[in-house]
C-alpha cells in the first residue's frame, strides 16, 4: 500500500503573501513524508512554481472573493459586495463539482489558506479540513458593515462555510478571535546569502540596498528614472517593469523575477512597502528593518502595525512621503533603524508537525477570545 499523501490546497488570492505562506508550509510537509499537492486557486502558476519543490498539481479555480481593492492601498467594498454575491450564487455547483474532483485526486484532507470555499468543498466531500489563517474573512467583512449593508446576509453563508472546519491552526501576526492553536510566522526561507544576492544585483561593497515593494497587488510607482536617492542607496522595485532594466540608482525587476523575493528582502539594507502579511513575516525572520505604508481602512493593519511596532525595526510612512520630494528624507530615517534579531525559524515546522500528526490540541479543542 502507497505511502504517499495527497493534499487538496485552496489559496486565497488576495495578494501574493497567502499563497507563499501556503507554500512555506507545503514545502515543510514534503520534508515529513511522500507527499503530492492539488492546488486550487488563481494566484499565479508561476509563483508555486518559483516556490517549490515538492510534487504537486495545478487547478486554476476561482475559489475565494476576498476583497475587492481599486489599488494596494485602498478597498472598494461596494464592487466586494457585487462580485461576492455572484460568487455565493454559482456557488453550490462549483462545490458540488470541485468536491468530485477531490475525490478522483484521491486526497485525504484539504488545507485553506484561509479560503472558505475550501472547508465546503471539505464537508461535501467527506474529508477532514484544516485553515491555515491569521484572519478570517467574516471579520474583515465585519467592519464594513456600516459603510455597506448590503455585506451583511452575504457574511452569513461565510461564517457558516469557516465553521465547518475540522482544525483551525492560527499564526501571528494574527486579528480577530483566535480559534485555533497559535503559531509564530510562517515564510519561505532564504536560499543564498546577502552578498551573492547583491552580487547578483550588481550591487558594490558599501552600497546600500532599499526593496521597494508592494505586493502581489499592482502599484502605480511612477516616474521612477527621475528619483533622487541619498548618496550610496541603490532602490531594488520588483513589478516596476516588464524586464529587470537599471536606471541610476534604481534597480528594476519584473513583477515574476528570478531573483527569489525572501532573499531580496534578507539582503536589503532597508524594506519600504505595503504592510502585508508576507512582508511582515520575512522582515521580522530576517531582522531588515521595515518603513511601511499601512492600510487605515484594511481591518488587518492596525494588528499587523502592532506587530511590527512591538517586534520588528520598523516606522509608519505615509503615501506622500515616497513622493520625489520626501523620499530622500524618508530612506535616510529608514537606513537610520538598527538591524534587528535575524535567522528566527518561524512557525513553520511546528504547523506542518501539527497537521501532519492529524491531532486537534486542548487549545484548538477550547477556544479563546485572544487578539493579536
Amino acid at each position: 500500500m502507497s505511502s504517499l499523501r495527497r493534499y487538496a490546497v485552496f489559496v486565497t488570492p488576495h495578494g501574493f503573501g497567502h499563497a507563499t505562506r501556503t507554500c512555506a508550509l507545503l514545502e515543510e510537509l514534503g520534508r515529513r513524508g511522500d507527499t503530492r499537492f492539488e492546488i486550487f486557486t488563481t494566484v499565479p502558476r508561476w509563483l508555486f512554481e518559483d516556490s517549490l519543490s515538492v510534487d504537486f498539481g495545478y487547478h486554476p479555480c476561482d475559489c475565494d472573493v476576498g476583497l475587492v481593492q481599486s489599488s494596494a492601498l485602498s478597498e472598494d467594498s461596494g464592487a466586494t459586495v457585487l462580485r461576492l454575491q455572484a460568487f455565493l450564487d454559482t456557488a453550490p455547483s462549483l462545490i458540488a463539482a470541485l468536491a468530485r474532483r477531490v475525490r478522483e485526486l484521491e486526497c485525504a484532507e484539504i488545507l485553506c489558506d484561509i479560503a472558505p470555499l475550501g472547508l465546503e468543498v471539505a464537508r461535501t466531500a467527506g474529508v477532514p479540513s484544516v485553515v491555515i489563517e491569521n484572519f478570517v474573512w467574516s471579520f474583515i467583512y465585519e467592519n464594513y458593515l456600516e459603510e455597506t449593508p448590503a455585506l451583511e446576509p452575504l457574511v452569513e453563508g461565510i461564517r457558516d462555510w469557516e465553521a465547518s472546519a475540522t482544525r483551525r491552526l492560527t499564526v501571528r501576526p494574527f486579528c480577530g478571535v483566535r480559534k485555533g492553536e497559535i503559531f509564530d510566522p510562517v515564510f519561505r526561507s532564504i536560499r543564498q546569502e546577502g552578498r551573492e544576492t547583491r552580487d547578483r544585483l550588481g550591487l558594490h561593497e558599501g552600497e546600500s540596498m532599499v526593496l521597494w515593494t508592494m505586493g502581489g497587488i499592482p502599484w502605480d510607482f511612477g516616474s521612477l528614472e527621475r528619483v533622487v536617492l541619498p548618496e550610496g542607496v541603490v532602490l531594488v522595485v520588483p513589478g516596476a517593469a516588464e524586464e529587470e532594466q537599471r536606471l541610476g540608482s534604481v534597480l528594476l525587476l519584473p513583477r515574476h523575477s528570478p531573483i527569489y523575493h525572501p532573499d531580496l528582502v534578507a539582503s536589503a539594507s532597508g524594506v519600504l512597502g505595503k504592510l502585508g502579511y508576507s512582508t511582515v513575516a520575512e522582515v521580522w525572520s530576517s531582522g531588515t528593518p521595515f518603513a511601511f505604508l499601512s492600510r487605515p481602512q484594511f481591518p488587518e493593519s492596525p494588528f499587523l502595525e502592532e506587530f511590527v511596532d512591538r517586534e520588528c525595526r520598523g516606522v509608519r510612512v505615509e503615501p506622500q512621503q515616497l513622493t520625489q520630494g520626501s523620499l530622500v528624507e524618508t530612506i535616510k530615517e529608514l537606513l537610520s533603524l538598527p538591524r534587528g534579531k535575524s535567522r528566527r525559524l518561524g512557525g513553520t515546522p511546528d504547523l506542518a508537525a501539527r497537521i501532519r500528526s492529524g491531532r486537534t490540541s486542548d487549545s484548538e479543542s477550547q477556544p479563546a477570545n485572544i487578539d493579536g
